[in-house]
């Protein structure tokens, strides 16, 4: 495998990074392209796209239009960042999937495609508008590996193989016998604040109401306003964190009604636990940067990156120390978009906040120890450094009272004598489940039991060995 990445400003330019592949003294099987385009029109992308098909007719080419790109380590707000990648025997398969009137991609198209490829290695998917994410998972294998990200969600467009659409899917499959891929992701953000409940949702993917208050209440009482800024702004910032399968997820809205809910791009469910997050730049770049060093031991010939735009504007100068490393480890191109897809042996998964990366070889490259590689110190803009010592304030000064607030929450919640739910409490809890069940095929069930005979205990040794007997039971139970 071979791969040139050239970061350019007008389609003309890719000329130069043209004759510099086609002095490639190498033979290859098949050939991918890459383009991101950031600030770039419809018609710029696609002579960009005809240059490159004109000089290689027989590559396979995908992409459209992002936020920021990211090609060679440096990210690009404005211009191309396109990638050439050569397989000396892997093969590349690229399909564009448009949205019905429905806004949904007929799986049968899909499954379709997919079928005709033969024992696919890893699949890349790029989103253009509002993509059910179901539809756009709905043909993978759990054996199969994935990863990509949403380009865009509005007024965006995605490429495959000459054609363009405003909303659809590009599925890239890689296969062949040399080729090895290793996917890998980090977050950074962390929540902050009290936990709260998803007590109203308006379909699967709007939340209309947190711990019975609408959701853009709660954020502007939670984090203030500031004169000129919108809500969208702050809640790229400062997105919810939510609780689900003992995992914590970040999620942004891709959208805040004129009522006040919130739409997602992923599902939610009544009852769930959330919190708002925060994002701390040093953590957010010591986690990018191990990350990296677990990639480097891979010694790729090729990376493809997916990150999130909130991660771009909240590092802000700091940016280019997230993706510094990829400059060392080989050619790398990719994009800052609206969300970030990745699975490794379980359900593809749609992630915001996230750093998803993609290390392609085809065999013949040694495995270097991970011991062998480094990152650089953290060295954050002096904003950025104030940001961090506030995150640590705040959350130690949170973590101090949440533990204050615990405890006398457990005082009001458990009977004093037993230890266990007093009466207000178990009917909360019910409350609480009943509430979870709703609009969800979820059941719970309710033991109720009783002591024989407990009089006869206080009657005949005395109501402190009747306590004694409580508390043993109570034992027992928990």
């Amino acid at each position: 495998m071979k791969s040139e990445i050239f970061n350019i400003s007008h389609a003309e330019e890719i000329q130069d990074g043209i004759s510099k592949v086609k002095g490639w003294e190498i033979s290859y099987s098949s050939m991918l392209v890459m383009i991101f385009a950031a600030e770039r029109s419809k018609e710029e992308f696609m002579k960009l796209a005809d240059i490159i098909h004109e000089a290689f007719p027989s590559a396979d080419i995908a992409g459209g239009s992002v936020d920021v790109t990211a090609g060679e380590g440096y990210s690009n707000s404005e211009g191309f960042s396109v990638g050439f990648i050569a397989f000396r025997d892997s093969k590349t398969h690229v399909g564009l999937f448009e949205v019905n009137e429905y806004m949904r991609i007929p799986p049968g198209d899909l499954a379709v495609w997919y079928r005709e490829i033969e024992q696919p290695k890893v699949v890349g998917l790029l989103v253009s508008g509002h993509v059910n994410f179901e539809d756009a998972i709905s043909f993978t294998h759990i054996d199969v590996q994935s990863f990509g990200g949403i380009m865009n969600t509005g007024d965006g467009y995605c490429f495959g193989n000459g054609r363009m659409v405003s909303e659809g899917l590009v599925v890239i499959a890689f296969s062949g016998g040399s080729l090895r891929v290793k996917i890998d992701k980090c977050s950074g953000w962390q929540p902050i604040g009290r936990h709260m409940r998803i007590t109203k949702l308006g379909g699967p993917y709007v939340i209309e109401k947190l711990d019975g208050r609408p959701f853009s209440e709660v954020y502007r009482y939670c984090l203030g306003e500031i004169e000129g800024e919108s809500l969208m702004e702050l809640t790229l910032l400062f997105p919810l964190m939510l609780y689900r399968n003992g995992k914590l997820t970040a999620r942004h809205p891709l959208l805040i009604r004129d009522d006040g809910a919130a739409v997602f791009s992923t599902d939610f469910i009544v009852g769930e636990e959330v919190q708002i997050g925060y994002g701390n730049p040093a953590r957010i770049i010591y986690e990018a940067q191990h990350m990296q060093q677990r990639m480097a031991s891979f010694m790729p010939q090729c990376l493809l990156l997916a990150d999130c735009i909130s991660r771009w504007r909240m590092l802000s100068g700091d940016t280019e120390q997230e993706l510094r490393l990829c400059r060392s480890m080989g050619p790398s191109v990719g994009f800052f978009g609206q969300g970030e897809i990745i699975s490794s042996g379980i359900q593809p998964m749609q992630l915001n906040m996230t750093f998803v990366m993609a290390g392609l070889k085809e065999i013949g490259t040694d495995e270097k120890l991970i011991e062998d590689i480094y990152p650089d110190p953290i060295s954050l803009t002096g904003s950025d450094r104030m940001l961090t010592h506030m995150a640590h304030f705040i959350r130690t000064i949170t973590a101090e009272l949440e533990a204050k607030d615990s405890s006398m929450e457990r005082k009001v919640q458990l009977d004093s004598l037993t230890q266990i739910y007093n009466r207000s409490q178990i009917e909360a809890e019910l409350q609480g489940a009943l509430l979870m069940t709703k609009g969800n095929e979820r059941r719970f069930a309710v033991i109720m039991m009783d002591i024989d005979n407990f009089k006869g205990i206080n009657d005949r040794f005395g109501h402190d060995i009747g306590d004694i007997a409580l508390k043993s039971l109570a034992y027992i139970l928990k």
